[in-house]
């Protein structure tokens, strides 16, 4: 097998890495040449992968550059996969990058915890699938680019902003001699759904001018800001308040700022503002001020919120269906198991009551793996009306053998329940989590009661629509209770 070039890695650390084309890089740290020539393969078409065969190599790239996501290997010689994801996290620059684990042997949970507590996102196990692999780096290249892709654009949007300002300060000076501040500006961007303001260099930074846009964006008139030295930076969110206030003084040493804060608006709703602005120069006697510019963004950030909202969930989506479909291939040789067991040995009526138990458990995991396999496709599950009273004898005889002697299963739900609209096999799945719950907040043994009672909601609430529910509550004589709503069929 052909090695990875070794030498070419080299040369680009000496520093020709600046000169390729800007594609996102993808780091990958393997003490194993074949890995390595295996990942860039995969990888050739998602971005430039850059190779280290060691933690220390790799923390070295990083010095140097940045890379849209880490591909590391848990077992290395010198530092290990482990030890070089902390010290990646230590750096600021690097902090935020995302780490992929590539092992071969660590399968076991706390493995993976531990990589998990040191700021992986993600594990791949070896020998893995070039498929699943580039699935999953594509994913972080992506968010990766289109990251960069925002902040060039608000680079370029604060560049033009501020030239904007620092044209529009001359074109005021200019013109001073021939009409007053407020009517020019009022008479300039009266229209703009932006606040122009000028204010003190000096805290409390006190409003000296803000155009009439301002009632737009917070309620207040322009009168109230200046008129109240403090007022401004009342209405400032407090963990964002001392931000803003060094950003305003820094402004007198560097000659503009940029400061995004919520501000809490005249209808008791904070907003998102972004202020940016110049420090003047006070070359006409006056005493310098901070001019700058308030646009509200509330919505924008929602929209960026939004957008990586989705990307999470289509990744979570692709990650599902793979998953499943491995899952569903255990639980096949699972349930062949239990059939051959059944039929070629002799069992007693407890060992027949076992096995059986076990078979019911293994199907109802190839449920969920149609369900997520459904989930990983999009599709919509069909739910049907479910009396949750005949539900009794079946929790009963799925949870009695789990729960031991020492705690008691108590079903207190009858016929005057409403039925619900909901999916039987999810509905049952539910209840199994919420009960195995309880069991665990009573390692001393106790009762795990569950009942349920009608509610009719006649208003629209947070997390409601108004209708007619049912609400299942566990309680155990542990550690709290969960109550659940399911709406009426």
């Amino acid at each position: 097998m052909q090695k990875p070039q070794r030498n070419k890695v080299r040369k680009l650390e000496a520093g020709q890495l600046a000169e390729r084309p800007a594609r996102a890089r993808i780091l990958a740290v393997d003490d194993d040449e074949r890995n390595l020539l295996a990942i860039s393969e995969v990888l050739a078409s998602t971005g430039d992968v850059i190779c280290a065969q060691s933690g220390e190599e790799a923390l070295r790239f990083l010095l140097k550059e940045d890379f849209a996501i880490i591909l590391l290997d848990v077992l290395m010689p010198g530092i290990d996969g482990y030890e070089t994801a902390a010290l990646i996290r230590q750096r600021e620059q690097s902090r935020r990058t995302p780490i992929i684990f590539l092992t071969a042997i660590n399968k076991e949970q706390a493995h993976m915890l531990r990589g998990y507590d040191v700021g992986a996102v993600d594990y791949v196990f070896k020998p893995f699938d070039p498929v699943m692999l580039r699935s999953k780096v594509a994913v972080f290249v992506d968010l990766h680019e289109k990251t960069a892709e925002i902040k060039r654009k608000a680079a370029t949007e604060k560049r033009l902003l501020a030239q904007a300002l620092q044209a529009q300060k001359d074109k005021l000076e200019a013109e001073q001699t021939l009409r007053n501040v407020e009517e020019r500006q009022d008479a300039i961007l009266g229209s703009l759904p932006v606040c122009f303001h000028a204010r003190a260099a000096e805290p409390p930074f006190a409003a000296r001018f803000v155009t009439d846009g301002v009632e737009r964006l917070t309620g207040f008139s322009a009168k109230t800001l200046t008129s109240d030295p403090p007022f401004g930076l009342s209405r400032v969110h407090p963990d964002d308040l001392a931000r803003l206030e060094q950003a305003l003084l820094a402004a007198k040493t560097t000659g503009s700022y940029t400061c995004e804060f919520r501000w809490l608006c005249a209808n008791g709703e904070y907003r998102i503002f972004l202020d940016q602005g110049v420090m003047s120069s006070g070359s006409d006697g006056r005493a310098p001020e901070i001019l700058g510019t308030l646009l509200d963004v509330t919505e924008r950030r929602a929209l960026e919120d939004q957008l990586l909202q989705s990307q999470r969930l289509d990744a979570i989506g692709k990650l599902t269906g793979g998953l499943a479909h491995d899952f569903n291939n255990l639980l096949a040789a699972i349930l062949s198991g239990l059939g051959l067991l059944e039929r070629g040995a002799s069992l007693d009526d407890q060992s027949r009551q076992v096995l059986e138990l076990m078979r019911r458990s293994a199907k109802q995991g190839a449920d969920l793996v149609t369900r997520m396999l459904a989930f990983s496709r999009r599709q919509t599950l069909r739910p049907q009306a479910v009396r949750l009273a005949g539900f009794g004898d079946t929790m009963n005889g799925l949870v009695a053998p789990v729960l031991g002697g020492l705690i008691r299963f108590d079903w207190q739900i009858d016929d005057t329940v409403w039925p619900v609209h909901v999916d039987a096999g999810q509905l049952e799945l539910a209840l199994m989590n919420l009960v195995f719950n309880a069991r665990d907040a009573m390692p001393s043994g106790g009762t795990i009661v569950v009942h349920a009672k009608n509610r009719a909601l006649n208003a629209t609430s947070q997390d409601l629509a108004a209708g007619e529910y049912v609400v299942v509550t566990v309680k155990d004589t542990g550690s709290g209770s969960l109550p659940t709503f399911w709406r009426r069929s």
